[in-house]
């Protein structure tokens, strides 16, 4: 009961660590008789050193106390802390976000460009293997009919062979004749378009793989930065496509329809 007491006498302790004179009196004295006492013939401690124990065990609570505080403390940031975080996003934000922005068009630009490459790959194998000429056209819908040339909305390759009326090699879906693939939407601010060829509409490869329209033309994909950063791909006659390329250092690729022209976005 004697212990009960003292410990609440030592949690009443200030944060200095003192006690109140009141307090020290009543524990010197609560110290006194309990030296008085003893135990089981063991020397009773003297006051001194009961007040020694008091103390270190005041002392230890106290270190606790502090040791908390300081652990509560670090455990989270302060205000300037986390607006000087702020501030350094915010000025990486401002020197990467552009370059991050021009990264995403070329990738999109490029994306776009292996896709049409893919696709006239593909129409000039299929007309060598099937022996009979392939139309590939632009469309509004996927799957749909032939419509202006705006490849950017989807494109059609298709079995240009007549089949179900309609003539064949014209490098118009009839609407019977088979599709061979649909081709999906470019990326979102992307344009595709054709020039050259015999219809800007429309490209058609011969049984031989040799373009129908006996003329060159190119596909030219842009973005919204223009005809600097504007890509194309050339077709020659023989039906092999080629990436376009600078060759009067002017800083935008060529085409060849069949003239060779620094390419135009629309």
């Amino acid at each position: 009961m004697e212990d009960s007491r003292l410990q609440r006498v030592f949690a009443s302790a200030p944060a200095g660590g003192v006690l109140p004179s009141a307090a020290a009196n009543d524990a010197r004295r609560r110290v006194g008789a309990t030296s008085r006492v003893g135990t089981r013939g063991v020397a009773p401690e003297s006051a001194s050193q009961g007040i020694d124990r008091i103390v270190s065990r005041i002392a230890r609570r106290i270190d606790s106390r502090e040791v908390s505080r300081e652990v509560s403390r670090e455990a989270g940031f302060t205000l300037i802390e986390l607006m000087m975080v702020l501030v350094l996003v915010a000025v990486l934000l401002g020197i990467g976000g552009p370059s991050f922005q021009n990264s995403l068009q070329r990738n999109r630009m490029q994306s776009t460009l292996n896709e049409m490459a893919g696709a006239l790959s593909f129409a000039r194998s299929e007309a060598v293997i099937r022996n009979h000429a392939i139309g590939m056209c632009p469309t509004t819908t996927p799957g749909g009919n032939c419509s202006g040339n705006s490849w950017e909305a989807g494109y059609l390759i298709f079995a240009d062979d007549g089949e179900g009326g309609g003539n064949a090699a014209d490098g118009v879906w009839n609407g019977t004749e088979e599709q061979l693939r649909v081709g999906d939407a470019a990326a979102g601010g992307i344009t595709v378009r054709t020039v050259g060829f015999q219809g800007a509409g429309r490209i058609v490869f011969a049984a031989d793989g040799r373009v129908q329209q006996g003329l060159n033309g190119t596909v030219v994909i842009c973005d919204d930065r223009g005809a600097a950063e504007a890509r194309g791909l050339v077709v020659t006659v023989a039906g092999q496509p080629r990436f376009a390329v600078d060759t009067d250092d002017s800083g935008i690729v060529e085409d060849h329809s069949p003239v060779i022209s620094d390419v135009v976005c629309p």
